[in-house]
């Protein structure tokens, strides 16, 4: 295990390889950022802090599960990615060159934004909660659902897309799927458009 504790901000400078099985975490209650020299290798990462901010967006970010307990969050990784148990108060970004997965629940209470470019974003746990409009930047086959509302910004799909919604949806920017797949939106709620259109090849 490897652990950084910063009480202001925090810079990667270079590379951060930890080659067990352990968890390297981050804490900082102000911005973490890496140089372009600047990478972390890891099987497990955790960021914390109340008032962290984290933009890891080296591309030659490798991790295999990260796990957030802090306020914003862009990270970048250059594989699949697997989020465990996190509760953003701000803002989520992650780009990934992989599957998105995930291994416990996710609290966001700012935006979220999700890039898997051809691969699949799964993220089907029952206890999801984004406060904030959802986008999909890119992605294949894209699976989400959230124990409460949700807002669907911008999503871009190449297959399949589905949208589980426990209480109401609602559409605020172009769902477009490219692909022969599906579009499925579930909800038991009100489903709406504000502002928002659908676009299914």
């Amino acid at each position: 295990n490897l652990t950084i504790d910063a009480s202001h901000d925090l810079t990667i400078s270079g590379s951060i390889f930890n080659t067990g099985a352990g968890t390297t975490t981050l804490n900082s209650t102000g911005d973490v950022t890496e140089t372009k020299t600047g990478a972390i290798k890891a099987a497990n990462l955790l960021l914390s802090g109340t008032t962290g901010n984290y933009t890891l967006n080296n591309p030659a970010n490798s991790v295999g599960t990260l796990t957030m307990n802090t306020s914003n969050v862009s990270y970048v990784d250059a594989d699949s990615l697997s989020l465990g148990t996190s509760k953003l108060t701000g803002a989520l970004n992650l780009i990934t060159n992989g599957e998105i997965t995930q291994t416990g629940a996710l609290s966001v209470i700012g935006t979220t934004s999700f890039t898997a470019g051809t691969n699949d974003i799964t993220l089907t746990n029952s206890d999801n909660n984004f406060e904030g409009a959802v986008s999909v930047v890119l992605g294949k086959n894209v699976s989400i659902k959230d124990a409460d509302s949700i807002t669907l910004d911008a999503l871009n799909v190449s297959d399949n897309l589905t949208i589980d919604a426990s209480h109401d949806l609602t559409i605020s920017g172009s769902i477009f799927n490219s692909g022969a797949g599906t579009t499925t939106l579930n909800s038991t709620g009100t489903v709406t458009e504000s502002g928002g259109a659908s676009d299914t090849a």
